[in-house]
């Protein structure tokens, strides 16, 4: 994670009457507890876990970063998952235009 989003989240979180000392620079508690989902994408799997690429805004920044989803009743912490702090980066919006195909029952 760079400077700038630490600082973001810092000033966000103050914002809110919250100590960065109170969450113990625990980035993956603030990402999750205070932003906003606006995107999430599978990226991968493996035997325990879901790879997933998730979009948060917080006060107006987008921020990607990497979580994973457990395919049982286990947390991934439990599975072994752990969070990457250089996973998380600022992103912005894309928009992109995909022909879609549906399909329906053919008539006799």
């Amino acid at each position: 994670m760079n400077d700038k989003i630490r600082k973001h989240l810092q000033e966000a979180l103050e914002k809110e009457g919250i100590k960065i000392e109170e969450v113990g620079e625990n980035w993956y508690e603030v990402l999750t507890e205070f932003g906003k989902e606006v995107y999430s994408e599978s990226v991968g799997k493996r035997r325990w876990w879901e790879d997933i690429f998730k979009v948060v805004e917080i006060d107006g920044m987008l921020i990607g970063y990497r979580d994973a989803v457990t395919t049982g009743d286990d947390s991934t912490y439990d599975k072994g998952w752990e969070f990457e702090e250089g996973s998380v980066c600022e992103v912005e919006r894309k928009q992109e235009m995909k022909l879609v195909v549906t399909y329906e029952k053919k008539r006799d």
